[in-house]
């Protein structure tokens, strides 16, 4: 049963986002963006038919134009209504025909990074290659050092990337396997300890709103979520069950998939000292032997492959630094009070009070050890700021806290609050999956 409803689940949401995706890219071939980068207005263009990528200056006769889409081929400016082919930046028609776009100085590379991977050729598949997918490519072909900071991304999955390419045959395919593979396991193995919480029909549930959940479109990318949500819950289960080896195992697995892994060693140490308490032995610490190989093999990467810093307190390539838990809520409410706040600070806020709320909610509905994971989960991602973009992360990271889909489940018993939170996870959902395919950055 829990196999078979993990692989239905699974196959009708890659369906689910498999036509959407056909239907974004359809309705919009060209993703355009009129921005300002460095004080400079640029016109950011990606053809999502052939993944090719323009950037323009928008200073043309010492005036700044802004654009809007003709259709797949042309722009038309607002300013002087002439059309402009975007493959060459030339004005075709209008009172400026004739006039050409210069190139930015500001490189593609900054706005479209592939980080020196070549783009899928099929439009449906090259749709998920964004953003850190390409880092995790990039990785699997070259290794580290090629790009700096890209040791933030752990080894693990880029490592099984590497390995199955040859079977495969395809880096991107062979990504997106992976990760299905991970999503399929992961939703059998919630299902199981959901069930054993509470029942199958708040398993069913519970599963179901983290497929639908806003962000849920990352876990079929070819992005390392699946695989460090598996193993995290893969060792909560080992320690669960005092399986101390297995624990230590996954443990370090997760901390190989993500370095938000080394959260798992609290409940395995507060198992450990609830189990043996004042008996504990030398013997107990076999459980760290994986978690502490798992550390330094990671710190010795990043020490190897020339990271800024050992332990990554500072990120300068994706903006990200380590602040006390409470900045990043004092600079949230700050874009508020200055009016310079988006919808996406709006949702990032809104869902880590949410969270903290169904934690405090839930911290005796579920066993301590996954109430200790979640905690300490919070409390890392809150302690990590984008610049500019407080709890930026959190509508993404969210994901890799599955007590909190069971706590929603029970907390939305009541039809009303359910159809609440099934209308906003779809058309949230649908809003962040399509500007994510059109290299909007979502988290």
């Amino acid at each position: 049963m829990p196999w078979r409803f993990a692989i239905t689940s699974v196959l009708l949401a890659r369906l689910f986002y498999t036509l959407w995706s056909f239907a974004v890219f359809s309705l919009f071939p060209v993703a355009i963006q009129n921005i300002n980068l460095s004080g400079k207005p640029v016109l950011t263009v990606f053809d999502l038919r052939i993944s090719q990528r323009y950037i323009y200056s928008r200073v043309v006769d010492e005036g700044v134009l802004a654009f809007r889409p003709v259709n797949g081929n042309f722009v038309r400016d607002t300013q002087t209504d002439s059309v402009w082919e975007l493959s060459s930046g030339k004005a075709v028609k209008g009172p400026l025909a004739g006039s050409r776009l210069q190139v930015s100085t500001i490189p593609v590379e900054s706005i479209f990074p592939y980080k020196g991977v070549e783009a899928n050729p099929t439009p449906l598949l090259a749709v998920w290659q964004h953003f850190d997918a390409n880092w995790y490519l990039s990785i699997a072909q070259n290794g580290y050092g090629q790009f700096p900071d890209d040791t933030h991304f752990a080894p693990l999955y880029p490592l099984l990337i590497r390995l199955f390419y040859p079977l495969v045959g395809d880096w991107l395919v062979t990504g997106l396997i992976i990760a299905q593979l991970a999503i399929i396991w992961l939703v059998k193995v919630l299902y199981e300890v959901f069930d054993d919480w509470g029942g199958k029909a708040i398993a069913r549930k519970s599963v179901f709103l983290m497929l639908i959940f806003p962000s849920a479109f990352f876990l079929f990318s070819a992005y390392a979520e699946p695989l460090f949500i598996l193993t995290a819950v893969l060792a909560l289960k080992g320690i669960h069950s005092r399986r101390w080896m297995l624990a230590g195992f996954w443990t370090a697995c997760a901390i190989l998939s993500r370095v938000q892994g080394v959260v798992l060693v609290l409940p395995l140490a507060y198992a450990l000292w609830k189990v043996y308490r004042l008996n504990i032995s030398a013997n107990h610490f076999k459980a760290f032997i994986f978690p502490g190989l798992a550390t330094v093999a990671y710190i010795t990467l990043r020490i190897v492959a020339g990271a800024p810093s050992v332990i990554p307190v500072n990120e300068p390539s994706v903006a990200a630094k380590l602040v006390w838990p409470w900045n990043n809520f004092v600079d949230a409410f700050r874009l508020f009070k200055d009016g310079a706040f988006t919808y996406i600070n709006v949702v990032n806020l809104v869902l880590t009070l949410l969270i903290v709320t169904l934690l405090i909610y839930g911290w005796k509905k579920i066993p301590i050890e996954y109430s200790l994971y979640s905690i300490a989960c919070i409390l890392i991602l809150v302690m990590r700021e984008v610049e500019t973009q407080p709890l930026n992360p959190m509508i993404r990271y969210a994901l890799t806290i599955p007590p909190v889909f069971y706590m929603l489940a029970k907390f939305s018993q009541n039809p009303w609050i359910n159809r609440l939170i099934l209308i906003i996870s779809l058309l949230l959902g649908l809003y962040l999956s399509a500007q994510f395919f059109m290299w909007g950055f979502v988290a």
